[in-house]
């Protein structure tokens, strides 16, 4: 039953269902538009965008976003050709004002059979906020709000990259010491790193952050876990093309979020090393043996 509240979702075949249930069972009218449907979308009081990195700009740009709309990004990445993430290419790109992005510990084959979730909506918009909470939050889904709308994004590229960490560590069959040493440095440094990438150090240490990490680890399909345990037990990158695209994407990413902190990316030492295997400029025993041999700063 309908509560007045009307819907429109652009998505991709991943998000496209998911999101339709979550909406249904939060007992809304939702239109539903593949990427190549832009010109038709947004006639609902709120538009949610859920396309893969690679189709991210040109899905934007199809929209033709106005002032007058309310959009939410789900799960959106950095937009491959200029790193940006989505907010600030509708920003540079759209007369669009009012985004939020939905981010979090999201599985989408798990919202998809009616699992229990819960994610984070990120808007400086208290009508983005609350539009997105009345559509989303039900018995199945719970909504957090943020205003960090930065970190909410960031923090997807970085819990990639530290699940392929863990993944490598994993492969390597170091050992759980190491692997938890992994986690809780990796988390940590991602806060220490916020404030200098625009955002807030809570984000990674709570739902966006830590939370999306833990279920990234706890996904055996999870893309970026299972290609790092891959080379760790291998020593050798992935053969199939699809696996070479992931690590490829994730490599360009890390040097993305690398830039944006400019000389203080000394401080996210687990990323430049990540960065350093992905491109293949550090063999991996190497960045194990640098890492440990770092001198430690205060926990």
């Amino acid at each position: 039953m309908s509560s007045g509240l009307t819907l429109d979702i652009v998505a991709d075949s991943e998000w496209a269902v998911p999101l339709q249930n979550l909406v249904a069972a939060a007992g809304h009218d939702v239109r539903v538009f593949g990427p190549d449907d832009t010109a038709t979308a947004r006639h609902g009081e709120l538009l949610f965008i859920a396309v893969g990195p690679k189709m991210l700009a040109s899905c934007i740009d199809g929209l033709s976003l106005q002032p007058k709309d309310h959009v939410v990004f789900v799960a959106p990445g950095l937009v491959p050709a200029t790193g940006e993430t989505a907010t600030e290419y509708v920003s540079r790109r759209t007369a669009c004002l009012r985004v939020g992005v939905l981010s979090g510990p999201l599985r989408s084959s798990a919202l998809a059979t009616g699992r229990m979730g819960a994610g984070v909506l990120a808007s400086e918009f208290e009508s983005i906020q609350g539009l997105g909470a009345e559509a989303l939050h039900s018995s199945q889904f719970r909504v957090y709000p943020s205003s960090d709308v930065q970190g909410a994004q960031l923090a997807k590229p970085i819990v990639n990259a530290l699940a392929f960490g863990v993944g490598l560590v994993d492969g390597l069959q170091v050992g759980e010491t190491l692997r938890n040493i992994l986690i809780t440095r990796g988390v940590t440094q991602a806060s220490h790193a916020a404030p200098i990438l625009g955002a807030q150090n809570t984000t990674m240490t709570g739902l966006c952050g830590l939370g999306s990490l833990l279920l990234a680890l706890d996904t055996p399909e999870d893309t970026h876990y299972a290609n790092g345990s891959t080379l760790g037990r291998t020593n050798a990158l992935p053969t199939e093309r699809s696996d070479l695209t992931v690590i490829r994407e994730l490599a360009r990413s890390v040097e993305q979020i690398l830039d944006r902190m400019g000389p203080e990316s000394t401080r996210f030492s687990l990323l430049e090393q990540l960065s350093g295997i992905l491109s293949g400029e550090t063999r991996l025993q190497d960045a194990l043996v640098e890492l440990m041999e770092r001198p430690v700063r205060q926990e």
